[in-house]
């Protein structure tokens, strides 16, 4: 329970600090500006992802998850035709279907079964 405790202190307090030097270099706030919703579903999406219940589960989900979608919005996105977000959202459901724990749980199972 301390350890959990310590670790929302810190996770707090950096929020904080990361919050209070953007609305300096901002200079004005609003929810619009802030908090968008394709960002917190990003984030959301990413953890849940790449491994929610481990440390390196969401690393290993942004290094894989988001260069696929800035290249499947690089690549298709021009048309306009919302076809890169189809692709991301195939990519999502077939982790999300075939690996609930994750890419991370893929990996560490792949690992163990070598050993």
């Amino acid at each position: 329970m301390r350890y959990r405790l310590a670790a929302i202190i810190l996770s707090a307090f950096l929020t904080a600090m990361a919050g209070t030097f953007y609305a300096q270099y901002i200079l004005y706030l609003d929810p619009e500006s802030v908090l968008i919703l394709p960002i917190s579903v990003q984030v959301v999406l990413v953890a849940m992802l790449g491994g929610a219940g481990s440390l390196m589960g969401p690393v290993i989900g942004a290094a894989i998850l988001l260069p696929i979608s800035e290249m499947t919005r690089v690549w298709l996105g021009y048309k306009g035709t919302g076809s890169d977000m189809m692709i991301y959202g195939t990519l999502i459901m077939l982790i999300s279907v075939y690996q609930p724990k994750g890419v991370w749980g893929l990996l560490s199972g792949l690992g163990r079964r070598q050993a």
